[in-house]
Parts: C-alpha cells; sequence; structure tokens
C-alpha cells in the first residue's frame, strides 16, 4: 500500500548535509555503521561503492519504462515493490547528518516511509521526458516498419494474383 499521504513534500536525498536538528524527533537515534544492502542518500564516494545503492539503481532501471508506461494508480504499487526488494535485504534508506559535539561528526538517519517513497519515485521518473521520446521514436519506427511489410505483403499478394489470373 502506499505510504501516507499526510506527510510534507520532502526535500531531495542529494541536498547539503544539515543539522539533526533540522529534522524531527521522530526520525529516531542516530546510525554509525551501514548495512551492505542500505541505500545511502546523497553523493560522493560513500554512495558511489555502496552495494545497496548498486541495487537500487539497478532495480530503478529494469522498472522506468513499465513505470512511465503504466496507468497512474498502477505506480505507488511499482514505487513500493522496490522498496520491498530493498527492505527484504535488511536495506534501509539513510541520510548523512552532522553530529554536534562529537569527534565522529557525521552519522546516518534513516529516512521517513514517505521520505523513502518519494526518493523511489523521483528516481523512477528521472529523465522520463527522454526515454517517453525514445519510447515514442521506437513505437513510430516499428509501426512504420509493420506498415512497409503489409504494403509489400500486399503487393506481392496482388502480383501473384495477377499473375494466376494471366495464366487462366
Amino acid at each position: 500500500s502506499p505510504p501516507p499521504s499526510n506527510i510534507e513534500t520532502a526535500s531531495s536525498c542529494s541536498a547539503p548535509e544539515t543539522a539533526l536538528q533540522d529534522y524531527p524527533a521522530s526520525w529516531g537515534k542516530y546510525i554509525w555503521e551501514t548495512r551492505p544492502y542500505d541505500v545511502l542518500c546523497g553523493r560522493g564516494v560513500p554512495t558511489a561503492h555502496q552495494w545497496g545503492n548498486h541495487l537500487f539503481k539497478t532495480l530503478v532501471k529494469e522498472r522506468q519504462i513499465e513505470y512511465l508506461a503504466c496507468e497512474r494508480n498502477d505506480k505507488p504499487k511499482l514505487s513500493m515493490e522496490i522498496i520491498d526488494i530493498i527492505s527484504s535485504y535488511h536495506g534501509r534508506f539513510l541520510r548523512r547528518v552532522k553530529v554536534p559535539h562529537r569527534q565522529e561528526r557525521f552519522a546516518w538517519v534513516e529516512l521517513t516511509d514517505q521520505r523513502s517513497y518519494e526518493k523511489v519515485c523521483q528516481a523512477l521518473r528521472d529523465g522520463g521526458p527522454r526515454i517517453r521520446q525514445a519510447m515514442m521514436a521506437l513505437t513510430s519506427s516499428t509501426t512504420a516498419s509493420k506498415e512497409k511489410e503489409k504494403d509489400s505483403n500486399e503487393d506481392k499478394e496482388n502480383s501473384e494474383n495477377r499473375h494466376t489470373s494471366d495464366n487462366r
């Protein structure tokens, strides 16, 4: 089922790190060590080498065309499937935050379900216009190819029909 809609729109996960005080208390405690299949929001080295991020990108790539082509009512289901797969590997969606008055200057906090859902939806939409344009070009070239084939077959039939009527 889709996440609750009563939560405000989230900012992008790749926004600059901010202090923990900017996050709601419901986000819970700091996470000092990530798991292999955690999806790390942001940019840079930590995210580039994280297995969870690789899995996430692969899942998005595999489902993106289906997401862009499906009915609006089906989009939340596709997004939640990706979240469920990540969760099945004990992965979480995490964001890096500054920790005041600590030797370890940064930690991770888990995103809310709503923000995780929004991250997945945004990833599925990324590049949408370019992908739709390519899909339409492919569809129109396939249609044109089928029309040519149909015309060619009709020409062959007409030619054969003329040939058999000439022999009578």
